[in-house]
């Protein structure tokens, strides 16, 4: 069984997961999922909250959007065409 399945993948010093950075700033999300009425229902949920959404509608979309907007969290199917969420999470950790 790959790593990242038996133990979560560590942020980075100073990154706080989901927790405010200042009083009205949320989180960074980003969404990836090869559906869009989850992309749109997920992005909708979050922002609604106030974070910051950005989506991806596969996984090589999604690595691009990483290193692009920097999210403080990445929310990924796991089952999608071109690139799944196994592969991101590969990808992410190398």
């Amino acid at each position: 069984m790959a790593s990242f399945l038996r133990s979560p993948i560590r942020a980075p010093p100073g990154r706080h997961t989901l927790q405010r950075k200042t009083r009205n700033t949320m989180a960074k999300l980003l969404i990836c999922d090869d559906s869009l009425f989850q992309r749109r229902k997920l992005k909708h949920l979050f922002e609604e909250q106030g974070h910051e959404v950005t989506v991806a509608e596969d996984g090589e979309d999604a690595l691009r959007k990483v290193e692009s907007a920097t999210p403080d969290l990445l929310l990924c199917d796991l089952l999608m065409p071109t690139l799944d969420g196994f592969g991101v999470l590969e990808r992410l950790q190398t």
